[in-house]
């Protein structure tokens, strides 16, 4: 018979990641400076600071502060000859070298601090993309932990690229207890079962059934 809470992989996208990241999180994560900040539903703080970043890295940080401790301005000349100014203070600036490795300081600090609690799942991650594995119950509790630490720096997610791959019930026509109760928990996130012949895309490939490895 099947498991009532089997194992799965849950997939985790965000909204326009690298745009909405929070520019002071990836700051006070690479300066150590948090002042009265505090990240992770307040785990991570002045109190509780995360490894620092290795010193190999320290002679990028005058360019980080001068690109990110602050607004940033892009002027424009319109049609009419107007001139117009757009601050911008979240996300990595597009072009930037150091764009991904600041957008991943905040990301895998805030991720990495939250799946302490959460011992028996699994978290695998490319860019913005979080790949979560292990019991369905515990791998959805983990996946509503994640969703609120990450919307505190501005990573939103995007349930229409998220999704629940359950591996042995690929072929049955509804999910595991698990799932629904899961589901039934308040201010769970809205991540769809795969479903009958569904699969995901976990880091760039395509998981069962042979169907969708195939179409993907």
């Amino acid at each position: 018979p099947l498991s009532d809470d089997p194992m799965c992989t849950v997939k985790l996208d965000r909204a326009n990641a690298f745009n909405t990241v929070s520019r002071q999180a990836f700051v006070d994560f690479t300066s150590g400076d948090f002042q009265e900040r505090t990240y992770d539903q307040g785990h991570i703080g002045a109190h509780n600071r995360p490894p620092p970043i290795p010193t190999c890295f320290l002679a990028h940080y005058p360019s980080m502060q001068a690109h990110y401790d602050g607004k940033a301005r892009l002027t424009m000349i319109d049609s009419d000859g107007a001139t117009q100014v757009i601050w911008c203070t979240t996300g990595v600036q597009q072009g930037d070298v150091e764009g991904g490795s600041l957008f991943n300081v905040a990301q895998h600090s805030v991720v990495g601090s939250c799946m302490l609690r959460h011992p028996e799942v699994m978290a695998s991650m490319y860019a913005d993309n979080i790949d979560l594995t292990g019991p369905v119950s515990k791998a959805l509790l983990a996946a509503k932990d994640l969703e609120i630490s990450l919307a505190e720096i501005g990573l939103l997610s995007n349930p229409a690229d998220s999704a629940v791959y359950i591996p042995t019930y690929h072929d049955s026509p509804t999910p595991p207890q698990a799932y629904t109760d899961a589901c039934a928990v308040d201010g769970m996130p809205a991540i769809p079962w795969a479903g009958q012949g569904g699969g995901i895309m976990v880091l760039g490939f395509p998981l069962k059934p042979n169907t969708f490895v195939r179409q993907a």
